[in-house]
């Protein structure tokens, strides 16, 4: 997510594509998903080592960032159309 997000960033300032609200409000829900997947991701980590494990917390901070990163990819890549197709 947060490689991804640098990316998309940087090829949005570099194509003035930043300059487009929605271009900038994609970008910031990629960026809260990304900033939940973390603290999920931590929090699991977290209460494994202070010893308050969950059984659901690893799958759930699994299951919201496999989600939420294959949603944030379509839309980066729907948003830099036609930029976003291969050579």
């Amino acid at each position: 997510h947060k490689a991804m997000l640098k990316h998309a960033v940087a090829w949005a300032q570099r194509s003035g594509a930043i300059e487009r609200a929605e271009v900038r409000a994609a970008l910031a829900r990629v960026a809260v998903h990304e900033k939940a997947a973390d603290m999920l991701s931590r929090r699991e980590i977290w209460a494994d080592v202070e010893g308050h494990a969950n059984p659901a917390y690893g799958p759930m901070a699994k299951l919201f960032t496999t989600e939420w990163l294959e949603r944030d990819a379509a839309a980066i890549v729907e948003l830099a159309a036609p930029h976003s197709l291969v050579k």
